[in-house]
């Protein structure tokens, strides 16, 4: 409910009627007035045709102001300083006549010239620091204070060229910040110096250096409020390009903190300058960002600890006006141009404890104040100030100020006149001051209340335990109230008696209708006073500090076996009157037996009333299949809290059915799902129509628990198997109803990787459906994304995180998914990294008659001339002209700023709702402790949070669970993707080859090379090999020691970091023999002991292998070695059945030839079966001298014969011609193989090699990834993706095919000129199917960012739907003209009826959950449509018929799929 207050403004002339303002062009008053009156710029006026200069420094807190009047003809400035407490009051004046030499002016001025003042006044009023620069002089710096002006420098780069630096406020209105260019650093263009200087005694305090950029487009900045001294500052920096697609045009700004925390891009912010002022606000605490969009009315907050690209939440301020966009035809073209609204300022001002914003925005006629919750942007507290007296001000400053409360400063000019040709005359200047103590009295109530609510609930067990807080009052509940016969449901145990006015009777009678006695229910109760004081008792109320006015009503509602606990209190905006919010307080599990007796209390903290409910034997109940936690500690007012995020889960499970009081089993809970806890969950407008401010967003990721059970039983109603009409424990046709309204699970924007087992709802549905070895709700999720391109960018940082999740449980959907996004149209021009450094930079000047520079210039135009000689140019020759700049919408894939886990191991069958994996994971991270609430699930949570230890981004997860596949040709699949081919080449490219090379390489090669010197000076010369160990040798001995360790040393972190790949690598096992090799020859030299030669020799030899194996990263030597081995992987075992065939083949002669007479032994080849073996190997290259002795014998010709066809001509040749095919296949694939490898090795590189500084470096790890497509490139890749087209499965045939890709959103059907509605009581033919998204349909390519969302469901006085917002019995608010217009445009009508209108006048939400509580609808049973339709065959909605038979129609591909086999008789025969 809004409060308009009127409140009148004060009036001072600050600056008399003689002085008559100077326009240099042509001004529209009061039009332009607000282009010449501004705070800290100077005013220029004329006296006595002189020229006078004025300007109005003005405090932070809006406490004290200062004026300055500068006449440099007559060479003196005059300071006066007003105090504003509720009026003007003088506190001090000084004047400073100054001396000629002070003055100075160029002798010619020309009309362009301008003079500039700016300065800053402390919030005490003492002191102002003016500077100040009259036309065509130079600037002087003044400290002013009562005593006069004192001399001072001026602040740096304030004095160059025609304009003057402006310094920015600060908070405590103690230090001027400026901005000015610097010496650029480091591996930046471009450098801004931000310093702090003093206003009391003008001294740099602080100085810090921005370094970003190219150096070739210079990048405008911005500092954004609130600045401190203490902290970091946060600068925004534009990435716009003025070349381009509309894309780079639109690039996001980036904003960065001086402390390196922050380093993002934020889309949603147009601009980091605006019209109105400030725009953008960090708080105190560095852990949000609002940004208040100009002339929108539209606040977008991020939570700077939990990074998002586009805002976590975004609400229209109510009051605040705003510009609409209209569509004009110009030239034949439609444009579309805003509206003109009243130039508008707003300030922005955080709690304490930063849990409430207070956003106040004044324009030319009015003062809105809005307060609201930073957790979910709910709004706490709404006020607008007008009167009729406030006539062209210009407002100019908002201020907060502990005693002087809220101000709003505003100028406008004193008088006016107009002249003989009409035209106006502006004289003097009259300050305006809006004084609204009261207001902030409000706010500092509202802060108070909010900030320190969550620590006192928390600490008030502890205080209850040992009773130092007693209860204010008590009640209790007992199952059996029906059988009892009791005279109250809720009996009151101690404390008084709660008496019950008017609001809250009729809250009592509007909620007792809905639920127990509406008109189109199945279950029907009398109304009276005696039964709603039963089923509906008034236990409580309570009014507000900050609002007295308002009164909230706390309600026991009294079922069957169980109760729940509400609290209805008003709502905060000014979208109509009397408007109830509805909360759930407390949902009860169900219970039979009547020794569970439930205790109620009721605490008083300091205006903060807490509810308690608990039994004597607390921890859960799981009578419904759900752990339902007790006690339960919350607040009482409809206010959502943080600590309630996680009880909606319980509430929602309680809302799927109940019991009745007369034993009658309903679906849905009435009680529970006609509340906001239900209604916030969908889309505005949906089920209510109000506002969504009102009760907040469900962005956050607090909230992913109740958004993923309310899909599993709304959103996802028609993917289920079986009747999908069930009536109990499953919706019915309430839950088929709301299904596709049901749009917020898919609003994913945070992703907290506090929480291991469901960091971002996205994730949730990748563990949840990897543990049950289910595919749909990631199915359904890439499915959503696919249709809508916003949604992707709107929850890029969560499906990057998620990535790798959803690889490992659905590869072919993520692979479809990579693909989807390789053209994506989205462009962030990278500016690089950002560094900081402490201290600032000099200006960079250059010297043109130095002899160095002259030098330098003649070096550079002979190596131009050079290059233009021989035909070489420095610029780099683009092979195509047309290439497109592509930016991947996956924030933060390279980055290693967030923790990354793995799903959880794959559970058994779960064939009831106990062990659901949902369920599960709630067990496991149920806050309650073990003492108080068991924890069965915590090896669980433990398990999946152990996966997060370590070093893990995106792109390293998701590379693992590449190589981790067991198919190869997936592998190399997933590999082809362009873009992380691309990727993986800049990574190898920028840091991964010099990292490798430095670290494994050359190490390998120096250990090579010690090696290689301590064999050459062992085996030089004569005598022995120990007699050679000298100083030198051990010497090189131990530096082959320490390379070796060193080596050691990086695989073990290799072994620790990724042991999977590291062990599965045969380049680990050469490694690890070489550097046993190096270690080994240590060990022997330093215990005396000379190596043998043979092992100088080979151990060599090996190192040298190892070395050469190192050169796998360049591509001609990694291709070839990998050719080598794949020939040797494919071949190998034919070589092993070679082998045993020869193996074989040696005891032939064996058995034959040894100890045969006439022989000697000693000269008998075949005396052993060694030598016989060795000989037979011979054989192979066709050398039989060892059978020459033995040639007599017609076995040994029968041997040599069966050897030759056998092994010579039949294996070798069969060996031939398989290399011979291997290597062609191996070279086909050798490149697809190489980056394989290559990604294997920058796993190495990234979590082995690199240490943890390293891996912060945001030129190696960038935000955003960018790259280029070339037309080739783009034609090549749209080939091979219409060639390789993807499939799924049957079920989720939506791939890259034109017939299967997931269609956009339908465009609703024109409505005939004489309908007037949708038929009453009649449930939409799409009601019991998926989310209408979800469906397949042929329809045109359409926009659906472009499309509104489904539309909303009718709405009707004794809808159930009303109960959460309910409006008085004797009012009926009409919604605002501008919220007319905005639903009249927004939202889609419904299609036209299909029947004749039902004489019910009962709405679809009503009749939906009245019928689905006595009976379920047969959906097979439908009746036809739109004459010459039929119902789908397998669920009843409107199809199309079968062009086989032309009998029967089905609405989706899926469908006619389904019913094939049963239909596919019939069809032939027909």
């Amino acid at each position: 409910m809004a409060v308009a207050t009127h409140r009148p403004a004060h009036e001072k002339v600050i600056f008399t009627t003689a002085n008559e303002w100077y326009f240099r062009e042509e001004a529209h008053i009061p039009r332009d007035l607000n282009r010449f009156c501004k705070a800290n710029a100077i005013i220029e006026f004329q006296r006595a045709a002189a020229d006078v200069s004025f300007a109005v420094f003005v405090s932070a807190g809006c406490s004290h102001i200062a004026t300055v009047e500068a006449n440099a003809q007559d060479r003196t400035i005059k300071v006066t300083v007003w105090h504003l407490d509720e009026e003007f009051a003088e506190k001090w004046s000084t004047s400073h006549e100054a001396p000629e030499s002070e003055f100075t002016t160029d002798g010619y001025v020309t009309s362009y010239d301008y003079g500039a003042i700016h300065g800053g006044i402390t919030e005490d009023g003492q002191c102002v620091l003016l500077v100040y620069r009259p036309k065509g002089s130079t600037t002087r710096a003044y400290l002013v204070n009562a005593h006069g002006f004192t001399w001072r420098k001026p602040p740096s780069d304030t004095s160059l060229g025609y304009t003057i630096s402006t310094g920015t406020l600060s908070e405590d209105s103690e230090y001027l910040f400026y901005v000015r260019s610097g010496k650029k650093f480091g591996r930046n263009g471009q450098a801004k110096v931000v310093e702090a200087y003093s206003i009391r005694h003008l001294s740099c305090v602080k100085a810090e250096s921005f370094g970003f950029g190219d150096g070739y487009q210079m990048r405008n900045v911005c500092l954004l409020p609130h600045l401190r001294l203490q902290g970091p500052t946060y600068m925004a920096i534009d990435t716009s390009s003025f070349g381009g697609d509309d894309h780079q045009r639109n690039s996001p700004p980036l904003i960065v903190s001086s402390d390196e925390r922050l380093h993002w891009n934020f889309a949603g912010i147009d601009s980091i300058t605006s019209r109105g002022g400030r725009s953008c606000f960090v708080s105190p605490d560095n852990a949000h960002l609002v940004y208040v969009e100009p002339d929108a009315a539209m606040l977008h907050h991020w939570d700077l600890t939990k990074l998002s690209l586009r805002p976590l939440g975004s609400v229209r301020l109510p009051g605040v006006e705003y510009s609409t966009y209209r569509t004009w035809l110009l030239y034949g073209k439609e444009t579309k141009m805003k509206n003109a609204i009243a130039d508008q300022i707003h300030e922005v001002r955080y709690s304490p404890k930063c849990k409430t914003v207070t956003v106040v925005t004044v324009n030319d006629s009015m003062v809105v104040v809005n307060v609201l919750s930073t957790f979910n942007l709910q709004l706490l507290h709404h006020e607008t100030i007008e009167d009729a007296t406030w006539t062209e001000y210009v407002p100019l400053r908002i201020g907060f100020h502990e005693t002087t409360g809220l101000n709003v400063f505003a100028m406008s000019p004193a008088d006016f006149t107009r002249d003989r040709q009409g035209l106006l005359r502006l004289f003097g200047m009259k300050g305006v001051l809006i004084a609204m103590p009261e207001v902030f009295k409000k706010i500092k109530a509202l802060e108070v209340y909010f900030d320190n609510i969550g620590e006192r609930i928390a600490a008030l067990p502890d205080l209850v335990d040992s009773k130092q807080v007693m209860p204010l009052a008590k009640f209790e509940w007992k199952p059996g109230i029906m059988d009892r016969n009791d005279e109250f449901s809720i009996p009151r145990t101690a404390g008084p008696t709660t008496v019950t006015n008017s609001e809250d009777a009729r809250r009592q009678l509007d909620f007792y209708v809905n639920v127990y006695a509406h008109q189109s229910s199945s279950w029907k109760q009398d109304n009276t006073p005696e039964l709603r004081r039963f089923f509906v008792p008034h236990l409580f109320s309570f009014t507000y500090p900050w609002a007295p006015e308002k009164r909230v009503s706390v309600f026991g509602v009294v079922m069957k076996h169980e109760y729940h606990l509400i609290s209805i209190g008003p709502a905060a905006s000014s979208s109509g009157s009397g408007m109830d919010i509805v909360r759930v307080l407390y949902a009860t599990d169900i219970k039979i037996s009547q020794d569970e007796m439930e205790h109620i209390e009721i605490y008083d903290l300091e205006g903060r009333y807490v509810l308690r409910v608990y039994t004597m034997r607390e921890g859960c109940s799981s009578y419904s299949g759900a752990p339902m936690p007790i006690p339960r500690w919350t607040l009482m007012s409809p206010h959502f809290l943080e600590e309630d995020a996680w009880y909606d889960t319980f509430v929602i499970h309680r809302s799927a059915h109940v019991t009745m009081p007369g034993g009658w089993s309903t679906t849905p809970n009435q009680a529970i799902s006609s509340s906001t806890n239900m209604y916030a969950y969908f889309q505005p407008n949906t089920l209510v129509v109000q506002d969504e401010i009102n009760y907040g967003l469900r962005t956050r990721s607090a909230y992913v628990l109740p958004k993923y059970l309310l899909w599993k039983e709304f959103g996802l109603r028609g993917l289920r198997k079986g009747n999908p009409n069930d009536m109990f424990f499953g919706g019915g046709r309430y839950a088929d109803t709301l299904g596709p309204y049901f749009r917020s699970i898919y609003d994913d924007r945070a992703y907290d990787d506090a929480n291991p087992l469901f960091p971002s709802t996205f994730a949730l549905a990748c563990n949840s459906d990897y543990r049950s070895q289910q595919t749909i709700h990631i199915d359904a999720f890439f499915r959503r994304i696919r249709q809508d391109r916003i949604r992707l960018l709107d929850n890029s940082v969560t499906v990057t995180c998620a990535l790798p999740i959803a690889c490992r449980a659905r590869p072919g959907a993520t692979l479809s998914f990579m693909r989807f996004v390789a053209l994506y149209p989205w462009a962030v021009i990278d500016v690089g990294a950002v560094q900081v450094k402490r201290g600032a930079t000099k200006a960079k000047a250059v010297d043109y008659g130095n002899e160095w520079y002259k030098w330098r210039r003649r070096v550079e135009v002979i190596w131009r001339y050079i290059h233009m000689l021989f035909g070489v140019s420095t610029k780099v020759v683009e092979s195509e002209p047309n290439k497109q700049l592509l930016t991947l919408p996956l924030p933060g894939f390279c980055s290693f700023g967030n923790k990354l886990y793995k799903p959880p191991p794959v559970g058994a069958s779960f064939p009831s709702d106990r062990d659901d994996p949902f369920w599960s994971f709630v067990l496991a991270t149920t806050p309650y402790s073990k003492e108080k609430f068991p924890r069965w699930e915590s090896r669980l949570q433990t398990s999946v949070a152990e996966s997060g230890k370590g070093p893990a981004s995106p792109f390293t997860r998701l590379v693992e669970e590449i190589l981790e596949m067991k198919d190869r040709d997936l592998q190399l699949t997933y590999l082809k993707v362009v873009w992380l081919g691309k990727l993986l080449a800049w990574k190898m490219r920028t840091f991964g080859l010099k990292i490798y090379l430095t670290r494994t390489a050359l190490p390998m090669l120096v250990l090579f090379v010690i090696h290689l010197a301590v064999g050459i000076l062992l085996t030089g010369g004569d005598g022995r090999t120990e007699d050679r160990i000298g100083r030198l040798v051990i010497l090189l001995a131990t530096i082959e020691a320490a390379a070796s360790c060193f080596i050691l040393s990086v695989k073990l972190r290799q072994a620790y970091r990724i042991p999977r790949q590291f062990f599965r690598s045969i380049f680990t096992y050469v490694d690890g023999a070489a550097l046993s090799l190096g270690l080994a020859m240590f060990f022997q030299i330093a215990t005396g002991h000379a190596p043998q030669r043979a092992f100088l020799g080979f151990s060599t030899l090996l190192i040298w292998i190892a070395a050469i194996l190192m050169l796998r990263i360049y591509k001609p030597v990694g291709m070839l070695l990998l050719l080598l081995t794949e020939t040797i992987q494919e071949i190998f075992s034919f070589l092993v059945l070679l082998f045993f065939i020869i193996l074989g083949f040696a005891f032939v002669p064996f058995l034959l030839l040894r100890n045969t007479e006439g022989t000697d032994s000693a000269l008998n080849p075949f005396s052993n079966f060694a030598m016989s073996f060795a000989n037979i190997l011979n054989f192979i290259s066709s050398d039989y001298g060892a059978l020459e002795a033995f040639e007599d014998s017609a076995a040994v010709r029968t041997l040599r014969a069966l050897y030759i066809i056998i092994i010579t001509v039949l294996f070798l040749n069969i060996l031939i011609a398989m290399l011979n095919l291997k290597i062609k296949i191996a070279d086909k694939n050798a490149a697809n193989l190489y980056h394989l490898q290559m990604a294997s090795l920058q796993i190495e590189i990234e979590l082995g090699l690199l240490s943890a500084s390293e891996r912060r470096r945001r030129d190696w790890f960038p935000q955003w990834f960018n790259y280029s497509m070339t037309e080739t490139e783009t034609r090549l890749w749209e080939d091979y993706v219409e060639k390789n087209k993807l499939k799924w499965d049957e079920d989720n045939n939506f791939d890259e095919t034109k017939d299967n890709a997931p269609p956009p959103r339908p465009l609703p059907r024109p409505l005939p000129d004489d309908w007037a509605g949708p038929p009453k009581g009649q449930l939409p033919a799409t009601s019991t199917t998926a989310d209408e998204d979800d469906v397949w349909a042929t329809t045109p390519n359409v926009d659906v960012a472009a499309e509104a969302e489904t539309p909303p469901l009718p709405q009707s006085a004794s809808s159930p739907s009303s109960s959460a917002t309910r409006q008085p019995s004797n009012a009926t608010p009409a919604p605002s003209r501008s919220e007319s217009q905005l639903q009249s445009q927004s939202q889609p009508q419904p299609p036209p009826p299909t029947t004749a209108p039902s004489p019910s006048a009962q709405p679809a939400a009503a009749s939906a959950s009245a019928s689905s509580s006595a009976t379920t609808a047969d959906s097979s049973s439908a009746s036809p449509g739109i004459e010459g339709t039929l119902a789908c065959n397998v669920c009843g909605a409107p199809g199309k018929r079968c062009t086989g038979c032309r009998k029967v129609a089905y609405c989706r591909r899926e469908h006619q799929r389904a019913d094939w086999k049963t239909h596919m008789a019939v069809c032939k025969k027909g």
